[in-house]
C-alpha cells in the first residue's frame, strides 16, 4: 500500500512538473517597463490598436480592496502606463488624472491613519500612488467622500498649498501630491472628473471603475469607444447619441455626495451631470419660446441608448422644473412608428444656428458635443407651460425646436446671450465652418400632427454642403 501511494505521489509530482514546464513554454512573463511590480503587461507588437501619444485619460475609482491588498483600480492605471512603456513610449506621452470617490478614498490615507481605521500596519496602496505620482499621474480625492467616510483631511497628508480659483474650483494639495477637491470640480481646459472621459487622437473613451455591488450588474471597468469621423460622438461627455453608437454608461453617483444611506436611493438622478442650454418652442404656437436648461443623464442598452433630461428655467437655486426631454439618435428615430414621430423634434438647426450652447464645456468639447447632437431628435413636454406662474398650471405642452432662420424671438436670444456671455451669430459662423453644412431651412409645422424634417421643407431631406 505504501509503495502504491509513493508511486501515485511520484506520478503526480512528475505530472505537475510536466504541466509547469509546459506552462513555462507557453506563458509569456509579465513586464513592468514604467511602474515596477504593478500592472504588468504582455508585449503584443502585432495588435491592431497600439498606444498613441497625446492621450488624455480620467480614471474614476469608487471601489476599494481588502485592507492588506492594493486597489485594483490603481493597478489599472499602472497597467496603462506599462502599456505605453512596452510600446516604446514614455509616461509623459499620456496625461492621466485619477479621481477617488467613496470607498476608493481609503487609498490615500497615511500609514498611521490607515492603521488607526483598519488595523493594518501600513497602507498598501501608498507605494503605488507614489509611483504613479512620480510618473506624472494627477491624483484627486473627493472631500465629500472623506467627510462621509469620517476621514480627516490631515489623514490624507500634510497640506502644503492651496490653489486659487472660483469657489467651486479650489483644491488643496497634500504631501503625497494628492489634490483634495470640495466635490465635483472642473478647471479651465480640463475635463470634469464626473465626466469620466478622455480623448485619444480621433478617438474618445469613457472609463469607470465602479465599486462592488452596483446595480449595473458588472463590477469591472466600463470601456467604450467612439469615432467622431463617423459621427459616433459622445452626447456631451456622458454618453453617445450622435449616430446611435453602442456606448455604455457609467455609474456616476459618487459616494459621499449625499448621506451614505441615500446613495442607492438617488441613483436614478445620480448621472445627470451633462448641462446645455437651448430655446424651446411650443409646437402649437411658435411664438411661445422659452430658454431652457437641460440636465441630462444616459440610460438604455447598446443600440437603444437615449438621454433623459430634466428641464429648468434657470441655472440658479430654486429653479423651476419645467419638464422633461428624451433624446435619441436619428437611427432610432427612423425606426419609430409614423404616429409616434410627430412628437419628436430635430436638433440640427439649433446646433448650426447657435441656438444650443454648452457653457460649462471647453470650446473644443462643446464643438464635439454639438457634432454629436446634430442629427439627434428630442421628445419634450413642458409640464410647467408658463414659467411666470407660481405653480404649474394647465395641460402639459409639447415643445418643438427652431428649424430655420427668422423663427427665433430676438429678445429671447439676446437675453440668453447676455446671461452666458456669448454671441449667437459668432457661434453660428464657427459651427457652420467646423461642421461643413449650411443651416437647414425648415418652416415651423402648420399643425401638431406634422412630422418634423431635418434639412429641407420638401423633397429629399439631405444637407447642403457649405459653399467654399
Amino acid at each position: 500500500m505504501k509503495i502504491s501511494l509513493l508511486l501515485v505521489a511520484a506520478s503526480l509530482a512528475a505530472f505537475g512538473a510536466a504541466i509547469a514546464d509546459t506552462e513555462q513554454k507557453f506563458v509569456t512573463p509579465l513586464i513592468f517597463p514604467e511602474i515596477a511590480d504593478y500592472g504588468g503587461v504582455v508585449p503584443l507588437p502585432k495588435a491592431a490598436e497600439q498606444s498613441r501619444k497625446g492621450a488624455k485619460v480620467v480614471f474614476d475609482i469608487t471601489a476599494d480592496a481588502k485592507p492588506a491588498d492594493v486597489n485594483k483600480g490603481l493597478e489599472q492605471v499602472a497597467r496603462l502606463l506599462n502599456l505605453y512603456g512596452v510600446a516604446g513610449l514614455k509616461a509623459s506621452d499620456v496625461k492621466i488624472a485619477l479621481v477617488l470617490h467613496g470607498e476608493g478614498a481609503k487609498s490615500v490615507l497615511t500609514d498611521s491613519a490607515y492603521k488607526a481605521h483598519f488595523g493594518a500596519e501600513k497602507n498598501p496602496k501608498l507605494p503605488l500612488i507614489r509611483s504613479l505620482r512620480k510618473e506624472g499621474v494627477e491624483v484627486f480625492v473627493c472631500g465629500q467622500a472623506l467627510h462621509y467616510k469620517k476621514f480627516l483631511e490631515t489623514e490624507v497628508g500634510r497640506r502644503h498649498h492651496q490653489c486659487s480659483g472660483s469657489a467651486h474650483r479650489r483644491y488643496q494639495s497634500t504631501d503625497l501630491g494628492v489634490r483634495l477637491c470640495p466635490g465635483a470640480m472642473s478647471r479651465a481646459g480640463e475635463l470634469d472628473p464626473h465626466v469620466k472621459r478622455f480623448s485619444q487622437g480621433n478617438r474618445s473613451l469613457a472609463l469607470h471603475i465602479p465599486r462592488p455591488g452596483t446595480n449595473r450588474g458588472r463590477d469591472q471597468q466600463v470601456l467604450k469607444e467612439r469615432n467622431p469621423i463617423n459621427r459616433r460622438e459622445l452626447l456631451g461627455v456622458v454618453g453617445t447619441m450622435g449616430a446611435g453608437a453602442a456606448l455604455g454608461t457609467s455609474h456616476a453617483l459618487a459616494d459621499g455626495h449625499g448621506k451614505p444611506t441615500d446613495n442607492k436611493l438617488m441613483a436614478p438622478v445620480g448621472n445627470h451631470h451633462l448641462h446645455f442650454c437651448g430655446i424651446h418652442v411650443a409646437k402649437k404656437d411658435p411664438k411661445i419660446q422659452v430658454v431652457t436648461q437641460h440636465y441630462c443623464g444616459m440610460r438604455g442598452e447598446p443600440g437603444s441608448e437615449m438621454h433623459q433630461c430634466l428641464l429648468y428655467d434657470t441655472v440658479g437655486k430654486g429653479a423651476k422644473l419645467l419638464g422633461v426631454e428624451y433624446i435619441i439618435s436619428n437611427e432610432l428615430f427612423q425606426k419609430l412608428p409614423e404616429e409616434e414621430k410627430k412628437y419628436w423634434h430635430i436638433h440640427t438647426y439649433e446646433v448650426l444656428g447657435g441656438g444650443l450652447i454648452a457653457p460649462s464645456m471647453t470650446p473644443k468639447d462643446e464643438m464635439d458635443f454639438m457634432k454629436g447632437l446634430l442629427s439627434t431628435w428630442g421628445k419634450t413636454w413642458h409640464t410647467w407651460p408658463d414659467p411666470a406662474t407660481p405653480v404649474p398650471m394647465g395641460e402639459p405642452m409639447l415643445m418643438w425646436s427652431l428649424t430655420g432662420d427668422g423663427q427665433d424671438n430676438p429678445k429671447v436670444i439676446a437675453a440668453r446671450d447676455k446671461e452666458f456671455g456669448v454671441t449667437t451669430a459668432d457661434i453660428r459662423k464657427k459651427r457652420i465652418e467646423a461642421i461643413g453644412y449650411d443651416e437647414p431651412a425648415v418652416p415651423q409645422p402648420k399643425n401638431v400632427d406634422m412630422i418634423g424634417r431635418q434639412w429641407t421643407a420638401t423633397g429629399e431631406d439631405k444637407p447642403t454642403p457649405k459653399k467654399k
